[in-house]
């Protein structure tokens, strides 16, 4: 795998990390809105049909969205500690640091360049190496 292609799967840690994020903001999202929809039903009221009225399958609905999502997560989740561990398994701290700052905090290189106090030309170098030790 070349650098170019490594750099686009290291990336996907942080869409996952924005993914999750979204897919977490719809679970609350869903709470709210079947959590008073559901609060309309009485407990106690009599259902003559086994067919559901709307407020009951707003209620599964949400709650069955709520488990894709949650399996969304979890496979997100489990893609992000592939990568974490492959940057963490390269034995050069420096190339562990600068993958770590891209990928997983997604700081540019002007930023990382402004903490190791060094030029961008130089995270970019450095960076470059890192890709071609890595092992995807």
């Amino acid at each position: 795998m070349n650098r170019q292609e490594k750099d686009i799967k290291l990336k996907n840690y942080l869409e996952y990390k924005k993914a999750v994020q979204a897919a977490l903001d719809q679970i609350d999202y869903l709470h709210n809105r079947a959590s008073g929809v559901c609060s309309l039903i009485p407990s106690d009221m009599p259902h003559g049909s086994k067919k559901l009225d709307k407020m009951e399958q707003a209620c599964i609905d949400a709650a069955n969205e709520e488990k894709r999502l949650k399996a969304i997560i979890a496979r997100m989740k489990k893609a992000q500690l592939v990568t974490i561990q492959r940057i963490n398994s390269l034995q050069d701290k420096q190339s562990v640091s600068i993958l770590t700052e891209i990928y997983i905090d997604g700081l540019s290189n002007a930023q990382i360049a402004k903490i190791h106090n060094v030029t961008v030309r130089t995270i970019e170098n450095w960076h470059n190496a890192a890709l071609d030790m890595i092992q995807m």
